[in-house]
């Protein structure tokens, strides 16, 4: 029992009608019902790869790294306390895409079986009519991504092996340099030619090792590392090094969401766009003695910025709730006037911290991967359980924000 006396509870629901999959006969409902084209603001989602919330000047990072992302953000509805349902790549993504919790079994799941109901952005959008596109830097079919991402839904499909022009070395994967995949995302909406479109994004830079065209502007010198540089093992003293190397390829990714934003506002569909910026997870820089991600679910790994653009409806404004991003795609079906669908297990967030915005559940994260770890936020307290050591850490986030004393240990036996 960790529960302590004072502390806000999380409700969680607990029925018969909680614990049991919708049907599938009980999402048909929510499809009923003619939607008016003007009554269709377009959708558009931007997954950035490896963005920790503790790297965007609009949540306190000190240097100019992230200009064009501090602009929308100032002009948008901003989680300040956004988690990420996992921080590997495979799980987080369609976390975002789908509102589902990917894992099925106790080991990795790459999507080998999906014999389950899911319904991504794409579908859901398709359904109402919506012209609908993916357009990803990276390589989908990584980790059995692209096997998850394809519905019955017919949609534009455009990821890194179908760019025909130069590619960037992640060392796992090739991806498209970002400004490319941005191009194409333009090109593929002004071909929509005036019909509501939702679109997906996914800017792949920030990943590891933090590759930018050669062309790419360099502002934080110097970024080369000349000691061990992979992605387990560091030279600890080239840290200031390895910093610009990111931060350069944060302000090249940065960019690329201004372009996108610019050209949306250049087009007039910025009012009536529904815009979702977020992340996959964070990155670790030595904190925990530990580098890049995947490894650990301490904040700088799970925090992740959030921020909905769509002045037709949401007033610029901040909020430190705990959110999940297995809640964008419930937001953005709350902000076109629908019910919520029953597939999905995230909920809205477009009115947190308002009155009659009050969430109902805690937020949930985990690894299975270098490591197996669960995790729980009932902010302020956060609670990880190892299951290959059969131990827990419980960790004051308010008090102990770097998370440095573990209250479990702390206790002793219950």
């Amino acid at each position: 029992d960790w529960s302590v006396t004072g502390v806000q509870t999380c409700a969680l629901p607990i029925s018969d009608a909680a614990l049991d999959s919708p049907r599938r006969s009980s999402g048909l409902a929510w499809w009923t019902g003619a939607v008016d084209a003007e009554d269709r603001p377009n959708v558009v989602v931007i997954t950035l790869e490896t963005v920790g919330a503790n790297h965007v000047g609009f949540l306190g990072y000190p240097r100019d790294v992230t200009p064009n992302l501090d602009r929308i953000a100032s002009r948008s509805l901003v989680f300040e306390r956004a988690y990420s349902t996992a921080t590997h790549s495979n799980y987080a993504q369609m976390a975002i895409l789908s509102s589902l919790f990917p894992r099925r079994g106790g080991a990795l799941d790459v999507y080998a079986r999906l014999d389950y109901p899911r319904m991504l952005v794409h579908d859901l959008a398709y359904g109402m009519g919506y012209r609908t596109a993916t357009v990803s830097s990276q390589d989908e079919s990584w980790q059995g991504m692209l096997r998850f991402q394809t519905t019955p839904t017919p949609t534009y499909f455009r990821h890194a092996p179908d760019h025909e022009g130069e590619h960037l070395d992640l060392g796992t994967e090739d991806i498209t340099p970002d400004e490319e995949t941005v191009r194409h995302a333009i090109g593929w909406i002004d071909r929509a030619a005036g019909e509501p479109f939702s679109l997906y994004l996914n800017l792949q830079s920030t990943h590891f090792p933090y590759p930018i065209p050669k062309s790419a502007p360099r502002p934080f010198l110097p970024d080369q590392p000349a000691g061990p540089f992979n992605y387990v093992v560091w030279d600890r003293s080239e840290l200031p090094t390895i910093l610009n190397r990111y931060d350069n390829a944060l302000r090249y990714v940065d960019a690329q969401v201004g372009r996108l934003y610019d050209a949306l506002e250049e087009r007039g569909l910025l009012h009536d766009t529904i815009l979702v910026v977020t992340a996959d997870h964070g990155e670790l820089f030595f904190e925990h003695d530990t580098v890049t991600h995947g490894r650990t679910l301490y904040e700088e790994e799970t925090r992740v910025p959030l921020v909905v653009h769509y002045p037709k409806m949401l007033d610029p404004r901040r909020v430190d709730v705990a959110v999940s991003t297995l809640d964008v795609v419930p937001t953005i079906v709350d902000l076109l006037g629908r019910e919520p669908h029953p597939a999905l297990q995230g909920e809205s967030a477009a009115w947190a911290g308002l009155p009659g915005g009050e969430r109902s559940s805690a937020v949930f994260m985990n690894i299975q991967g270098w490591k197996h770890y669960e995790g729980v936020v009932c902010y302020p307290y956060k609670l990880v359980f190892d299951p290959d050591t059969d131990t827990s850490a419980l960790f004051d986030l308010e008090r102990d924000p770097r998370e440095a004393r573990d209250l479990a240990s702390s206790r002793g036996p219950a």
